[in-house]
């Protein structure tokens, strides 16, 4: 500027040094005009990666409810309601069910529907052994992918018995479960917890610590206690991160109170209704006729011991898939008491199961129950040594 006041420059340089001020107000410019396409690309491939994700686990998911079925698509209807305990508890429907059998204004949500008007959206399922926690989990995953838009998360489902709470944060055992399941990079796994594209389905709670030597739940459980102690802190913005969590009754109201989860929903699941398990068990049903004496007898006793017996999704499943192609369901009515009946049950289970799609499985019935009993062995061994 200097030699521009006291000349000595040719009129070219005076002009190139003039347009210099400009060319790098023009570089800034371009540089931030620049900048916004990157981050809708940025934002545009991880909407990608998600969709990917949600088919991953749609398809993989899909399989494990046919199994826990029967290898079926006849769905028990559940129903549950809301346990209005605590303080901070989420804002939600006091009754819901799995699907609409009868739609009308004084209908129960469905489990959908449910879900997405809890407020926030931190559900916790709990019920008696056999009542269908893990089932009622899988529908919500399951239909929350179906109705999925581009922009919203992932659930995906993770066993707690996963969890090294002393070593993995919430966002790094849901990024290693992307990793170890569905074979993603761990940049790109990472990259989808950081932008709350996957909800975390936690099945099992009541899974990850050992009873107390004379058989209680430890109110004081180490493991659970530090799953709950993380969700309380699992933010995403200024509210509550989603999540959907397992446990048994029993073992969630013997935590302690200090253990409680906060600013969340909690339902029970109901027993299995007569009515319900009179359709369930119809509609699984072959041939009727061969399935209708203990119709019949559940019909006209609906309060029998055997009816309660089969007031759960586990055992109902358990008798349509051992008498879907033989036997004679009639002979459950010898039964009246239920540690003869499970045991009856499980024996023919396994048998029942192996040959489900014409027995093409390379393992017998025998081979499948010497495995599961040493494994049963190993681990009632390490919990006693725990």
């Amino acid at each position: 500027m200097r030699q521009i006041a006291y000349g000595g420059l040719e009129p070219g340089d005076t002009a190139g040094l003039l347009s210099l001020p400009i060319g790098a107000v023009g570089l800034v410019t371009s540089v931030v005009a620049l900048r916004k396409p990157v981050e809708g690309n940025d934002a545009e491939r991880v909407r990608s990666w998600a969709s990917t994700l949600a088919r991953q686990v749609q398809d993989d998911e899909s399989r494990v409810w046919r199994q826990l079925l029967g290898d079926d698509t006849q769905r028990i209807n559940l129903f549950y309601a809301l346990e209005p305990v605590g303080s901070r508890v989420a804002e939600a429907s006091a009754t819901g069910q799995v699907f609409l059998q009868n739609p009308g204004p004084a209908a129960s949500p469905d489990i959908l529907e449910y879900y997405r008007t809890t407020r926030p959206k931190r559900l916790v399922i709990t019920g008696e052994p056999g009542a269908g926690k893990t089932v009622l989990a899988l529908e919500l995953l399951l239909a929350l992918l179906e109705d999925r838009k581009d922009d919203e998360p992932v659930p995906v489902r993770i066993p707690l018995t996963l969890w090294d709470t002393d070593r993995q944060s919430l966002p790094d055992l849901v990024s290693q479960r992307l990793v170890d399941s569905y074979d993603w990079p761990p940049r790109l796994a990472a990259g989808l917890v950081e932008h709350g594209l996957v909800i975390p389905v936690l099945d099992g709670l009541d899974e990850m610590d050992p009873l107390l030597p004379n058989g209680a739940v430890d109110p004081y459980a180490p493991r659970a206690g530090a799953v709950l102690k993380a969700l309380n802190t699992y933010q995403r913005g200024r509210y509550g991160g989603p999540f959907i969590l397992t446990s048994r009754l029993d073992h969630y109201n013997a935590l302690a109170p200090s253990a409680r989860l906060l600013d969340s929903a909690r339902v029970t699941i109901a027993p299995v209704g007569i009515d319900h398990a009179l359709t369930y068990l119809a509609d699984r049903a072959l041939d009727l006729p061969r399935w209708q004496p203990l119709l019949d007898h559940l019909t006209s006793h609906p309060t029998s011991p055997l009816a309660v017996i089969l007031s759960t999704p586990w055992r109902l499943c358990l008798i349509a898939t051992m008498y879907h192609r033989s036997g004679n369901p009639a002979d459950l009515l010898a039964f009246t008491n239920l540690p003869a009946l499970e045991e009856h049950l499980l024996a023919r289970y396994l048998p029942a199961t192996v040959n489900v799609g014409g027995g093409s499985h390379r393992y017998s019935s025998r081979d499948v129950y010497r495995w599961l009993h040493h494994l049963a062995v190993h681990l009632s061994s390490a919990h006693v040594a725990h």
